[in-house]
């Protein structure tokens, strides 16, 4: 997070289940205070084999983000070239912070059921979607009661 327009940067703590290990990917910012972030990994070609994340053209790096709540744009930064341990199957999470950051809450996690999230949208507080997708998994979860239920409203087929 930056809060001198972009100058320096710190970690903001995402706050994950204690059983979930993953690094931010995407993030939408429907207020000042309510920002949801999505995270997730892909089963790596060796378990526990450790990659470095390079330009791809994905944001699947480390995602840092501040709300400049005088200007209301959302700042973010990809770092690349982190090192880290990919995972031995898929994981999708959401996470939720209604303070602008200071403490998240899980409002959505899966592990093992090959997929992983890939975009967000979050056009209120309330109403957000999710895509997510992974070997032959394509599809869009949407929640419209601000994280605690979530539905699938479209299914694709073919590989991703």
């Amino acid at each position: 997070m930056t809060t001198d327009g972009g100058v320096t940067f710190k970690n903001v703590d995402w706050q994950l289940p204690s059983n979930i290990t993953t690094w931010p990917r995407y993030g939408s910012f429907p207020s000042e205070n309510v920002w949801y972030l999505t995270g997730g990994s892909w089963k790596s070609k060796a378990s526990g084999e450790r990659e470095s994340m390079k330009t791809s053209g994905h944001l699947s790096e480390v995602l840092q983000v501040d709300f400049d709540a005088k200007s209301n744009q959302v700042k973010m930064q990809a770092l690349f070239g982190r090192e880290f341990a990919r995972a031995d199957d898929y994981t999708a999470v959401v996470q939720k912070t209604t303070d602008g950051g200071k403490t998240f809450t899980n409002v959505f996690a899966d592990i093992g059921n090959g997929y992983y999230f890939n975009d967000i949208a979050c056009p209120t507080e309330d109403v957000c979607f999710v895509v997510a997708e992974g070997g032959m998994n394509t599809f869009i979860l949407r929640t419209v009661d601000a994280g605690r239920t979530w539905e699938r409203v479209y299914t694709g087929q073919g590989e991703t």
